[in-house]
């Protein structure tokens, strides 16, 4: 299985607008929420309220761990040595417990590796609608070897539907990896913090397809950033990803030149920049890609870098990976660079 679904666009566009919030901000942590963090109750190799969400191989091993550990005496361990045809996430979950809608929280926790092709902790809340995943956080990507690293994610918002909360602790690939004292903290951020991330969850109406099929494109364009009343502030975006789809080329061409023009214009507010970069995306057609780069590589807005790494990671072109390798040696700033690193990794990979 794979542990993070076909994300959509919002949830990506919510969680990068949460991280970019909190980064800066000074936040007080309560106690760890999260039970058996560091894998001391259980039985034997098994350690207990944690689940193995695997795809099994005579490779694979999933066990409670007794020699290395951070502290203690146990620590979560996965060892995998077998080559998977597909990009697979085998990972120790626990759903939470008593975290209500609306706190705000994180993932912490010392993770060791070995030859590890990727690892990461992370956040998943999922809707009531199966295989929907509403907000999502996750610490940064470890690859390689490593000696009890101390990784942190940035705070995520628990959004009003919330049926579950999932914690991962994930190998994706080879090799292997301990993860010892995870922690689950309630986050307490300011007020005007907190309605900032708490706008962005508005989920309004959707133009319907014979409304996308009537108008022109330029007035989905308008749209964004200027919805209309009672309309869901991402709806010019979606509006204009549909009608790329059931219109004909040249309809497309000018949906992707007109992005761009959007994209590159210093005059246009960020998030109209940003959202240009997911209807290009959306539309899945490699001509926008130069338009990506030029966001990703050019842009002073760093939520407009991070979408824009996010939207390259939806293409397995040479040119859309090269440009995200690039961007990798010379961004400085750490939440682009975990966007960036979850491209290069294939997480926005459209299954």
């Amino acid at each position: 299985m794979q542990y993070l679904t076909s994300n959509s666009k919002r949830v990506l566009i919510l969680t990068i607008m949460i991280m970019l919030l909190t980064s800066n901000s000074i936040a007080e942590q309560k106690a760890n929420v999260l039970l058996n963090g560091g894998a001391e109750e259980g039985k034997t190799d098994l350690p207990s309220l944690w689940s193995e969400a695997c795809v099994p191989a005579k490779g694979l091993k999933m066990y409670r761990d007794s020699e290395n550990v951070h502290s203690g005496k146990y620590s979560l361990a996965i060892s995998n040595t077998h080559k998977y045809e597909k990009i697979v996430c085998n990972n120790w979950a626990q759903n939470l417990k008593n975290v209500s809608t609306g706190s705000v929280i994180n993932v912490s926790a010392y993770i060791k590796t070995e030859k590890a092709d990727s690892v990461n902790v992370c956040i998943q809340c999922w809707g009531l609608e199966s295989g929907k995943i509403l907000a999502f956080t996750s610490t940064n990507i470890l690859r390689g070897d490593s000696n009890w690293v101390f990784l942190e994610s940035t705070p995520v918002l628990v959004p009003a539907g919330t049926a579950k909360i999932t914690v991962r602790a994930v190998l994706t690939g080879r090799g292997k990896v301990w993860f010892d004292d995870i922690s689950i903290n309630t986050v307490h951020i300011s007020k005007q913090i907190k309605q900032s991330m708490l706008s962005t969850q508005v989920g309004d109406k959707k133009y319907k397809q014979k409304q996308i099929q009537e108008r022109d494109a330029d007035f989905f364009f308008d749209r964004i950033g200027n919805q209309e009343s009672g309309y869901h502030r991402f709806s010019g975006l979606w509006a204009l990803e549909e009608k790329a789809k059931i219109s004909d080329v040249k309809t497309k061409e000018k949906i992707i030149l007109k992005a761009g023009e959007v994209i590159k214009d210093p005059n246009q507010i960020p998030f109209r920049r940003w959202q240009c970069c997911y209807v290009i995306s959306g539309i899945n057609d490699a001509n926008g890609i130069p338009n990506l780069i030029y966001a990703l590589s050019q842009d002073k807005d760093t939520t407009v870098r991070s979408c824009a790494a996010c939207a390259l990671g939806k293409f397995k072109s040479k040119q859309a990976i090269d440009a995200l390798k690039q961007a990798k040696n010379v961004e400085k700033n750490r939440v682009v660079l975990s966007w960036i690193d979850k491209a290069l990794d294939g997480q926005f990979l459209k299954n």
